[in-house]
């Protein structure tokens, strides 16, 4: 169990890296909030869904 915490919470981790270089590229792109909000969610659960 606490393996799989440990695991948990880097995966955690990686997905939030990965969604903050996102916004910092959307940000830099000057994409409308609500696209840039949408391609957040999207990606989310694609990197769920992947791990």
């Amino acid at each position: 169990m606490l393996a799989a915490r440990k695991h948990f919470t880097r995966r955690n981790y990686n997905v939030s890296k990965i969604i903050f270089l996102h916004y910092r590229t959307a940000k830099n792109n000057h994409l409308q909030p609500q696209k840039q909000r949408q391609s957040i969610k999207k990606l989310k659960n694609t990197l769920y869904n992947k791990v």
